[in-house]
């Protein structure tokens, strides 16, 4: 393959435009010309907004601590992205190391003043390339605009808006020039949103590539970056989430991608499965439902009284049936993620939810107590600390709840969150799991005499939840037939079992049957 090729094929982004927009819409309804970047485009000069309407005033998501840690770190933490090979991004913050740190008195390819930093190649990386595997973005600047959105005239924004924000570009070489708007951060919701509109794309050999930008309130719509969905988040560890929502639509169509206005019926939060509303989206007020509908949602909700609807965080788990990419598992942190159950019960007014950390007794309770009926399926819920919680009951075997769907069945913790830092003894075979249950070492004794000793590292998980009581582990050294083995647990958890012969990675059995596993040993309490 063309290296050149090669390039334009994994090089396709996020920026992008968008289609729906709030009909309650507030705040566009005046235009001036602007030449800002050359653009003739109408600047959208935004009318004031009463305090009380406000979403950059009123909400949780205002104070700059919102998410568990201090939006002021953005001011330092350096950025950096890499690409996986179906295109979708992988984008993190992290402390400055090495003595790098963001420069002053920066301008990036269309003059834009910005603060910047040269990227590493090995940190900035395209995954999987066809024919020559991982590649690094070479020549790469990666550029920081503070308060300002390098697409679009400040004067478009109410006063003040933008100084929450912080937007995000590269300038990079890989065979072709990559010259990319990427995303705008919120420091204090710490919302991820798309901010710019491909206008330009290149084409070679039916391979697309973007080639200019501008910023989507031009387009589509023409409504403000921030009231679109937010595509994800950023933890405290400086990881970004991207939502579901995000990763299917733009691995479906990267240079056609577009943020959208879903129609979520509560505001996104802080998990994998927390895809939601923007908290910047225009404040209506939630009208209470007439009584008809108002006895509608009472009868529903007293037909799931005698439910229990479960959930945990299972965004560490993949059904791939091939190898799995664990290098990008241990950067996305997803190590114990799925210990926590969480069980909501549902009253005449209230919803109470149960949290029970996995192999001890520890659980906490919170209450919220129903506010506003809006609907004959949707109410608003609220706790003691004013937080509130959006029901949805439109469906029959589920509850969707901040516009996470919620369901019955509960089938536990992934396997490496089973057996992290877990040791299995039973005469000669030991089983010794590292502090994330990636990895285990395995000495057994032989049936003629010794011990042999063996290093897995994970190959994959089973294809469906309900059998999170198993994975496919690599061992070293490898077998005659193959280098992988199923690993079991039974018992609760507290016995385990391993193939005794290694095999292919899709030729192991099932673990619902016994055949061919051994070894066998029992948790050490």
């Amino acid at each position: 393959m063309n290296k050149k090729l090669l390039y334009l094929i994994l090089i396709p982004m996020i920026i992008s435009c968008s289609n729906m927009m709030n009909p309650m819409y507030l705040y566009y309804n005046k235009r001036a010309k602007s030449s800002y970047n050359n653009n003739t485009n109408d600047i959208i000069i935004p009318d004031a907004v009463d305090a009380d309407k406000d979403p950059f005033i009123q909400g949780e998501h205002n104070d700059i601590n919102y998410g568990g840690f201090d939006g002021k770190i953005f001011d330092t933490w350096l950025f950096k992205v890499s690409f996986k090979g179906n295109k979708l991004p992988i984008y993190n913050f992290f402390s400055p190391n090495g003595g790098r740190n963001w420069l002053a008195n920066g301008q990036d390819w269309k003059g834009n003043s910005a603060t910047y930093y040269n990227g590493d190649k090995s940190e900035n990386i395209v995954y999987d390339a066809p024919v020559v595997g991982n590649q690094g973005i070479e020549n790469l600047k990666i550029y920081k605009y503070d308060k300002n959105n390098p697409l679009y005239d400040s004067k478009g924004y109410l006063t003040g808006r933008m100084d929450r924000f912080k937007f995000y570009s590269i300038d990079g070489k890989a065979v072709i020039e990559l010259k990319q708007y990427l995303i705008a951060v919120d420091t204090y919701s710490k919302f991820v949103f798309a901010y710019g509109a491909i206008t330009a794309i290149g084409n070679t050999l039916g391979n697309k590539y973007p080639t200019d930008f501008e910023a989507i309130e031009f387009h589509a719509k023409k409504i403000h970056f921030y009231e679109y969905d937010p595509i994800g988040y950023v933890t405290k560890d400086g990881e970004v989430v991207l939502y579901n929502h995000y990763q299917t639509e733009f691995v479906s169509d990267p240079t056609g991608y577009t943020p959208k206005q879903h129609g979520y019926t509560a505001v996104a939060s802080h998990n994998p499965q927390g895809q939601g509303y923007s908290p910047y989206r225009p404040i209506t007020d939630n009208v209470e439902a007439p009584d008809d509908e108002k006895e509608e949602f009472k009868n529903k909700i007293n037909s799931l009284k005698d439910k229990e609807f479960k959930w945990r965080d299972y965004s560490g788990y993949t059904s791939s049936k091939d190898q799995i990419d664990l290098d990008a598992w241990k950067n996305a942190k997803h190590s114990g993620k799925s210990l926590e159950l969480h069980t909501y019960t549902l009253t005449d007014n209230s919803i109470k939810i149960v949290k029970t950390k996995y192999g001890t007794e520890q659980k906490t309770e919170e209450v919220y107590t129903l506010k506003t009926i809006t609907s004959k399926t949707t109410a608003i819920y609220e706790n003691a600390n004013k937080t509130k919680l959006n029901l949805d009951i439109n469906k029959d075997n589920a509850i969707i709840v901040n516009a996470v769907e919620i369901g019955t069945e509960d089938y536990g913790p992934i396997f490496v969150d089973r057996v992290r830092g877990a040791k299995f003894q039973n005469g000669g075979n030991t089983y010794t799991f590292n502090e994330d249950g990636t990895g285990f070492t395995l000495e057994y004794k032989k049936t003629f005499g010794g011990t042999a000793t063996y290093k897995y590292t994970l190959g994959r998980f089973d294809n469906k939840l309900s059998i999170n009581y198993s994975a496919i582990y690599k061992a070293s050294p490898g077998g005659t037939f193959g280098d992988y083995g199923r690993v079991v647990l039974r018992n609760n958890d507290d016995l385990i079992k391993t193939s005794t012969v290694l095999g292919q990675i899709g030729a192991l059995g099932t673990a619902t049957s016994d055949a061919g596993l051994g070894y066998n040993a029992n948790r050490v309490k």
